[in-house]
Formats: C-alpha cells, structure tokens, sequence
C-alpha cells in the first residue's frame, strides 16, 4: 500500500506505473493528514496478518520481510518483531559506523531476543529503540492498541509501541541490518524542540494509562529528563539541551564536519543491495 499524503510530486503517477504491472501494489491518496494520518490511513486499508511502516525516505533490504515472518511464526504471542538499519546521510550518501540501534544509550547487546511484555515495557521506557522502517506489528496488536495520535507528530510510533506491549504483547528481535534509515535535514526528527515536546507527552500519556510500579519510576526519571532538556532548548542552552538528548538516545542530524569521522561510504555487501534497487549510493 502506498499512501499519497497530498505530496506533490510525481509519487502517484510513479506508483500508478508500477501498478500497472503489479496488482499486488495500491495506492491510496489523500489530502496532507501528516505521518500518523498517512499511517492511520494504509493501516485501515491494510489486509494482512503483519503490517510494516517504511515511510518514504526510507529501505527495506533483502530479507527483511521474510525474517520478519520467520520472527513472528518463532514468537507466536509477540507483537512486536524489528530488525536494526542502517544510518544513511541522504545528502552525501554516506552511512554511520553505529547501526540504529547502536546509537541509543541502552547497549543493543543487553537486549534479549525476545522481551516478555514486562520486560519489553521498561525498555522501551527508558528508550525508543525501535526504528520505525525497522519495525513490524500484528494486526492483533494493533487493534488492541488502537491507531496512531496525529498530535504528538514524531512520537507517535513510540507512542504506539508503549501501548502495544502495554496491552501484554512481547518483542521479537528478527535480525542484523535489514532496513535504511535515510536522515534528511527536513526530517521531522531535526527539530529537536518539537520532538522532546512530544516525546515528553507520550511519557505522560503512558504514565496516565496507570503503569506498574518500577515501570512508572523509569517513566518518571525519563519525564524528568526530557523536560531538562525542553527548558534548555527554549531557553537557547543548545550544547546542554544536545548533552542531554545524547544521554536520551536522540542524535542530531548528521552535518558535513560528522562526515570526516563516523561517517564512511557504504561497504560492499551494502552497496551491492542500494544498486540492487538502483538507489545511487
């Protein structure tokens, strides 16, 4: 399902081609509803067991869907099943040295391959480490959670996630670098003051829904944080409000002076897979 948001571009003829030599494609157009209306939007019109979100700066590689399914028939009762991704500079092309995941305060090695839905809570709690193109719901989960909130733009797939192992669902971890994060400097995610505002509602919409004991307390310290880091963006403090989203797990989009050390070309096994689907690299 591709979902027009109102783009205009050249989206909807583009896949109109391609639909016309693939029936399994659709596409769905709408006026500008924003991420989580465009998302609300292909999973209402979505049919199958297992949906995944690749929003459309983003790739999927070879694989993904399939060891997304092998994750699911293997967790039977998860909710959740995700892979990690690869970091891309969309402008130069480059990727980082650090996966998705490795870039979040809480190490990627401490995190099981399958999380009890406790378990998967106060991780998630601590720390949105589910990249969205990286990550895949079923549809159980997800009318047991229900749609995506259009009013906390760039939290809202974190907020999903809260209330999907919030309503006793698990996560899977399906594999290694099977997606593309592409960073652009227009990205919701460059606007630093907007994000914490509504990373810092979705800890409180959490909160709210009457969370256990230890979970409430890593929700509490986190809330606390982040509203550290709010006064220090509104009052112009950029380097302590960028300390403190490096300690939250939020990075800032890559500039060209990054690009002299942890960014590098893509190797090969990469490389081979962004020619593969005829992306320049």
């Amino acid at each position: 399902l591709v979902v027009d948001d109102g783009s205009r571009d050249r989206t909807a003829e583009v896949v109109a081609e391609i639909g016309a030599r693939d029936p399994r494609l659709r596409l769905i157009r709408q006026q500008n509803r924003g991420t989580a209306g465009a998302r609300n939007r292909g999973l209402a019109e979505a049919r199958g067991r297992i949906v995944s979100f690749l929003d459309d700066d983003d790739l999927w590689l070879s694989g993904y869907l399939e060891r997304i399914g092998d994750a699911f028939a293997h967790s039977p009762s998860a909710g959740i099943a995700f892979t990690d991704a690869w970091v891309m500079d969309a402008p130069s092309g480059r990727v980082g040295s650090r996966s998705a995941l490795e870039r979040f305060a809480v190490p990627t090695r401490r995190l099981a391959t399958t999380l009890s839905p406790t378990a998967a809570l106060e991780a998630l709690l601590r720390i949105n480490f589910l990249t969205t193109c990286a990550t895949a719901v079923t549809r159980e989960a997800l009318e047991a959670a229900g749609p995506l909130d259009p009013a906390i733009e760039g939290a809202d797939d974190w907020d999903l996630w809260l209330r999907v192992v919030g309503a006793g669902y698990g996560i899977t971890r399906a594999g290694e670098r099977l997606a593309v994060l592409r960073k652009r400097p227009d990205s919701v995610g460059s606007d630093a003051e907007m994000m914490a505002r509504n990373s810092a509602r979705t800890l409180r919409g959490a909160i709210a829904r009457a969370l256990p004991g230890r979970a409430e307390r890593i929700a509490r310290r986190h809330l606390g944080a982040i509203e550290l880091e709010l006064r220090s963006l509104r009052s112009g403090r950029g380097r302590a409000a960028a300390r403190i989203g490096r300690r939250l797990g939020r990075k800032r989009l890559p500039g060209p002076a990054d690009l002299r050390g942890g960014w590098q070309p893509p190797p090969a096994e990469l490389k081979a897979e962004l020619e593969r689907i005829k992306l320049d690299a």
